[in-house]
């Protein structure tokens, strides 16, 4: 099962599901709700690369032409019937109330990164008195003297990089949540990389996004590097557990 949507009749959305055998995505439908699926085995699908980017590529192929609730990667049904009684009847209304939410609406995803580090990270020593003073005592002493004080300057340089990260990520992306209905922050691993977020946007807000982020490199030229992410399933808002 690859997500839900508001549509009464069958649906081929072609050979694409997951596996790799051709596999049709199709609908098994209650009313005016269907569940998109494809054949697969009875058992759980690994988490690989592979398999999670055809569940997306799959949801995104359907989100062409419908508002999608994605459901979680490797769901699965044995029947047809089972999706109905246990998934689209019980749960028909709450489907339909987000479906109807997010209607109007699209998840877009921005990372932003800082271009050059070496810059960044003077930046850092420049800021704070400790570091500057103890990097001055650690320069007049010689090599086999400073091992543990080379390590303790580098957790001070990382907790000083880690708050001008949180300090200048949040800067950036207030005025990007001032124009979305809600916001995802995800933690970032690179010591490039400040922030990563996932937007919900009214879709007739988009056009303003889309300045707001553009500003971003207008307004600090060379600093910094994005990543923006065009409209991607929903799955940080809404994603179904069955």
């Amino acid at each position: 099962m690859y997500c839900i949507i508001e549509c009464a009749s069958p649906k081929n959305f072609g050979p694409i599901g997951i596996g790799g055998r051709g596999d049709e995505l199709t609908t098994v439908t209650y009313r005016n709700l269907s569940a998109v699926v494809s054949h697969s085995p009875i058992s759980e699908h690994r988490v690989s690369r592979e398999n999670t980017m055809a569940h997306q590529s799959a949801i995104e192929t359907v989100m062409k032409e419908y508002p999608v609730l994605p459901i979680r990667f490797s769901t699965i049904a044995e029947t047809e019937e089972e999706i109905i009684e246990k998934v689209l009847k019980p749960r028909y209304e709450e489907f339909q109330k987000l479906l109807a939410w997010l209607g109007d609406k699209k998840e877009l995803g921005l990372k932003v990164y800082w271009q050059e580090m070496k810059a960044i990270l003077n930046e850092v020593v420049e800021a704070d008195e400790s570091i500057k003073s103890f990097r001055a005592q650690i320069q007049k002493k010689s090599q086999n003297q400073i091992y543990y004080d080379q390590i303790e300057i580098g957790k001070m340089m990382e907790k000083a990089l880690n708050e001008k990260r949180k300090k200048e990520g949040e800067f950036l992306i207030k005025p990007l949540k001032e124009l979305a209905e809600d916001t995802k922050v995800h933690t970032t691993y690179l010591p490039e990389h400040i922030v990563s977020v996932a937007f919900l946007v009214k879709k007739t807000m988009e056009p303003q996004f889309d300045q707001a982020v553009n500003r971003i490199q207008e307004d600090f030229p060379g600093r910094h590097r994005l990543n923006y992410i065009g409209e991607a399933p929903p799955v940080n808002f809404v994603n179904i557990v069955i």
